[in-house]
């Protein structure tokens, strides 16, 4: 928590995961799948999500 206070996050990298939910996860509620898809895109070292239109 220490080096997170310290570290200012408009200085580092960004790394952005695009995704349509609709597909990436099928079947789950949006709550559902924001409590995976915090810990997936963490586990693969994305700082940023992008959703794509849920529609057009």
């Amino acid at each position: 928590m220490r080096a997170r206070a310290e570290r200012d996050p408009h200085q580092g990298p960004m790394s952005v995961y695009e995704l349509h939910l609709g597909s990436w996860r099928p079947g789950l509620s949006y709550r559902d799948a924001a409590d995976e898809l915090i810990d997936y895109v963490t586990g693969l070292g994305f700082t940023h999500v992008e959703f794509l239109p849920l529609a057009e």
